[in-house]
């Protein structure tokens, strides 16, 4: 296997990682037996600024494009994502965000416009939904891919095996140790369902 570097959002395993680098949240680099080696430099670089640094340069092209629904939308993403790194220097962080961090303030947002959009359906003000619904479908664009049921259970099943666990009241334990692997990635309800399915 050729080596190669990948990035995303999320925390890769070396199963996943194999099969759907694409997921992957650090900047890793593939040996050719499957390895997944942390490349220290670049997972910093990006973990810390990937996502911000995707989001100002879609305001820069919405910009120069002259689109108004996705510049509103994003200059106001933009100003959270600022908000935040002023808050972050009280607390210990430095002021720097992680990709995680900038994902909680775009899937904060999404809620908003999800819950205005619903208040203009009711009102029955279309050229609110309309504009609503445009500034949704924009943020919808930096959430990260979401894992399969496929992935989902491949996963569950190796962490099963990790912790040898047999029995359903165990439950807790390897929801537990699975949930670091699947934050943001995946639906929780669904890898609550798939864990309990696969512990019987």
């Amino acid at each position: 296997m050729p080596a190669f570097i990948v990035y995303g959002v999320g925390e890769c395993t070396r199963a996943v990682h194999a099969a759907a680098c694409t997921i992957c949240g650090l900047g890793r680099e593939a040996t050719p037996n499957g390895d997944a080696l942390l490349d220290p430099a670049l997972s910093k670089q990006r973990m810390e600024a990937a996502l911000k640094q995707r989001i100002q340069d879609e305001l820069k092209a919405a910009m120069r494009g002259g689109d108004e629904a996705r510049k509103t939308v994003l200059r106001l993403l933009v100003a959270q994502i600022k908000n935040a790194e002023v808050e972050a220097r009280t607390d210990g962080r430095g002021g720097v965000l992680s990709d995680s961090d900038v994902l909680a303030l775009v899937r904060r947002e999404i809620k908003q416009h999800e819950e205005s959009l619903l208040e203009a359906q009711h009102a029955g003000r279309e050229d609110l939904v309309a504009q609503q619904q445009a500034e949704l479908d924009v943020l919808k664009e930096f959430l990260p891919r979401q894992l399969s049921r496929e992935e989902i259970v491949e996963l569950a099943k190796q962490t099963i095996q990790e912790l040898n666990v047999t029995s359903p009241k165990q439950h807790g334990q390897v929801m537990k140790a699975l949930q670091p692997k699947v934050k943001d990635i995946a639906d929780g309800k669904l890898v609550n369902e798939v864990v309990r399915e696969l512990l019987g």
